[in-house]
């Protein structure tokens, strides 16, 4: 608006095509309902595209319009108060974001809720199973003298094959095309037998155990055994025991590389070890301690003791013990005809091995193998180590672990564990908490020598 002095006079622009509407051309100009103005050429494509109602309306004479100006003049005017906090009115429509964000929140809602209506819907014929925790066929849909039928997720019916009594034979028994108890028709019956996935677990432990340790076929031969003889009559237990006169067939060794282990009554001969301990002069490193006739280490980092006896040219040793804490090994020291090596159980609660040898020949039992949980805390376990002039040997708990064959040329001892005496045996632990209820040793050749 421009204005001199304190006349004024209006100019116009045209809302659709933003051009001035000069004076000439003021009487052709339209003035719109919300006070804008448009010229002549935009008021007349309005005037055609508005409905016939609006037009009609719009034709009118009014009080203004029968002045030269069509559009009146602009009168000042003061804001209508309108209450505090609320907007003033725009005259527009709410925004298309708007409009449409609000649809998505609606068509989302409305499919919610037939998803939540489709689900709380049950299957015609199994609201009673469900209530009452049991799974069985729908309600039969036959009369007497017809095929059962049992009615599909789809709607349609499919004949079980299963009659009614009324239509079976006099004198039959039982009914034909029967379908098992509890399944629908067309639906596979359920197989499950948790014997035989048991037993095939069972298969692939051993067969992971043959390819993770090659060469303890004891091992390998153990656990297929223990298929075979719990889980016999299934697929598994009758492929393990092939196994087992295939690549598990351990082969024909002489006694004198092989010895068996000798009888229970036969360590009535031995020779008690623990009785001439005395842990004041035979401790080596820790602290070991005598009580009620039991020798316990503890947790040092190699506890270590030495006792006063060198053992005969062959003989086996038993020990027996309980690990009372942590989880880690236990040394048997031995030697052989005055070549010392140790027998390892427990390290990690999983490795056991004879150290540190050097084979003369192939073996039927590994030097070293990987039991996991080789053996639990606080229960007896018993271990028998075999010295023989060919070969050593090694058993836990009445079964064979480890074995060797080896020359005397072949036997040798880590010096750290070098005890005091050459020759004599002893114990070492790796910080954890041992109890050794007995030492044995049964002379085979020879005889062994106290030192005190």
């Amino acid at each position: 608006m421009e204005t001199t002095g304190v006349s004024c006079r209006i100019i116009h622009f045209c809302e659709k095509c933003n051009r001035r509407i000069p004076e000439a051309e003021m009487g052709d100009a339209r003035r719109l309902p919300d006070g804008q103005a448009v010229c002549g050429g935009c008021a007349a494509s309005l005037a055609v595209a508005a409905p016939s109602s609006q037009r009609a309306a719009s034709e009118r004479v009014s009080p203004e319009r029968a002045s030269r100006s069509a559009i009146p003049a602009a009168q000042p005017s003061r804001p209508t108060a309108r209450a505090r906090g609320v907007p003033a009115a725009t005259g527009r429509g709410f925004p298309l974001p708007i409009v449409a964000g609000l649809g998505v929140l609606a068509l989302t809602g409305i499919a919610i809720g037939v998803m939540w209506l489709g689900s709380s819907e049950a299957p015609a014929g199994r609201t009673s199973a469900r209530k009452s925790g049991t799974v069985g066929p729908p309600a039969p849909t036959h009369g007497p003298g017809e095929a059962a039928t049992t009615r599909r997720p789809d709607g349609a019916d499919v004949s079980t094959g299963v009659a009614s009594p009324s239509s079976v034979p006099t004198g039959a028994s039982g009914t034909a095309n029967s379908s098992p108890r509890g399944t629908d028709a067309g639906e596979k019956p359920d197989t499950y037998d948790p014997r035989r996935e048991t037993s095939n677990l069972l298969l692939g432990e051993a067969r992971r155990f043959r390819a993770a340790n090659p060469k303890d076929l004891f091992g390998y031969r153990e656990k297929l055994e223990y298929l075979c003889t719990n889980f016999g009559g299934t697929p598994a237990a009758e492929e393990a025991r092939a196994l087992m006169e295939s690549e598990a067939r351990l082969p024909e060794l002489p006694d004198e590389r092989n010895p068996r282990p000798p009888a229970p009554e036969a360590w009535a001969n031995a020779v008690q070890i623990l009785p001439t301990v005395d842990t004041g002069k035979d401790r080596v490193s820790g602290w070991w301690k005598m009580e009620n006739g039991r020798l316990r280490s503890d947790k040092a980092m190699w506890a270590m003791i030495g006792f006063p006896y060198v053992p005969p040219e062959e003989y086996d040793v038993r020990v027996v013990f309980e690990r009372i804490e942590n989880d880690d090994c236990l040394l048997v020291i031995l030697s052989r005809r005055g070549r010392p090596f140790i027998f390892s159980i427990g390290s990690g609660n999983r490795h056991c091995s004879l150290e540190t040898v050097r084979e003369s020949r192939a073996d039927i039992l590994p030097t070293k193998t990987v039991r996991p949980n080789i053996f639990p805390n606080r229960q007896r376990v018993e271990i028998v180590v075999q010295v023989r002039r060919l070969c050593l040997r090694a058993y836990l708990n009445g079964k064979a672990i480890v074995g060797c064959q080896v020359d005397d040329d072949g036997l040798s001892l880590n010096p750290s564990l070098k005890l005091p005496k050459d020759g004599q045996v002893g114990l070492a632990t790796w910080n954890s908490v041992y109890e050794f209820q007995s030492f044995e040793i049964l002379p085979v050749t020879g005889s062994g020598t106290l030192l005190r």
